[in-house]
């Protein structure tokens, strides 16, 4: 039994394009994490600040400069 071209064409098609997409990669990952930050840090505050160990933070409206300057 012959399958017409045109129809192997269209099932190859439609089977290629079922396939799901690639997970995104580290570097897009990191400019979407970028990208949020935006906006988030207003000022840098250069004072001394005592925080909680682990886990602890400044502000996030204040940030450090590390997170001014990304």
């Amino acid at each position: 039994m012959s399958v017409a071209p045109g129809l192997m064409s269209l099932l190859l098609l439609l089977l290629l394009g079922a396939t799901p997409a690639a997970p995104p990669s580290t570097g897009e990952r990191l400019v979407a994490a970028a990208r949020a930050q935006v906006g988030v840090t207003t000022s840098y505050d250069g004072a001394y600040r005592r925080i909680a160990y682990p886990a602890g933070d400044v502000p996030a409206q204040t940030g450090a400069c590390t997170d001014v300057v990304v």
